[in-house]
Order: C-alpha cells, then structure tokens, then sequence
C-alpha cells in the first residue's frame, strides 16, 4: 500500500462528525456546568447522548482504521500524528483541571496514564478524551491482529 496517496474527505461523514461534536460539546457538555437549564438531563437527552457517542465514536474509529491503513500500516508514522498531537493538549487540560480543583490527584494520575477508562472514576468532561487517546494507543495492536484472521 503506498503511503503518499491522497485522500479525498468525505463531506457527509465529516458533516456527521462536525453535528454530533457540536451536540456533545454545545449542549451537553456545556450543560453541566450551568443550572439555568434544569430539565435538560432527561431519559430522552441521555438516551439521544449515548446513541450520538456511540455512533461518533463508531464512524471515528472506521476513519482513524482507515487512516491507518492508507499510512502502510506503521505504528510509528500513526502515533505522531494522532497520539502525539492530542496527548500532550490532553495533558495540559488534566493539570489544568487539577488546579481549578475539577479533579482530584488520584483521579489525574490514572488520566494521564489513560488508567481512568479502566479503573476507578474518571474526571469530568476530561473522560472521552482519555478514551480516545488509549483507543489511539490500541489501535496498532488490534489492526496488526485483524491481519492474522
């Protein structure tokens, strides 16, 4: 597979992306640290909130094992343009939450270690961003075993 071919983005799924980013940080997210909208959390904004992860987190993922596999499958030139362009941002927003006093240290070292989405409670809003960043770690190893099936 050559690793200098060009990519055409596809307009529609980067449509879908863009409204489903926008719902989870313009509305629920931001929801959370404000009361002026009490009726917002509900069983049909919660329900409507998974199924929009789900489904961002899903087309996400087909794009990311994509781009993987466009860049001939090297772990390294993968890691440098997804895990080391987002990890260091998400590192400087877990200190940051830590000094506003949004999270507490034990809470931060097992973000910064991407241990929270495997063990214990994880720091608001900071979650999503430790999921993605060891699913990044992952995906090397699961797609280096989907070539053995």
């Amino acid at each position: 597979m050559e690793t200098g071919t060009s990519h055409a983005r596809n307009a529609a799924v980067d449509l879908l992306r863009g409204l489903r980013m926008l719902y989870i940080v313009g509305f629920w997210h931001l929801m959370t640290y404000t009361d002026a909208f009490p009726g917002y959390s509900n069983p049909v904004t919660k329900h409507l909130t998974v199924a929009i992860l789900a489904v961002f987190v899903f087309v996400s993922g087909l794009c990311v094992a994509a781009s993987f596999e466009r860049g001939g499958r090297d772990s390294g030139v993968f890691y440098r343009k997804r895990f080391v362009r987002i990890y260091p941002l998400f590192l400087l927003a877990a200190i940051l939450f830590f000094v506003a006093h949004l999270t507490n240290p034990a809470a931060l070292l097992r973000a910064i270690f991407l241990l929270s989405p495997l063990v214990g409670k994880q720091p608001p809003t900071l979650w999503f961003i430790a999921n993605l960043c060891l699913y990044y770690l992952l995906l090397p190893v699961i797609a280096g075993r989907s070539a053995d099936f």
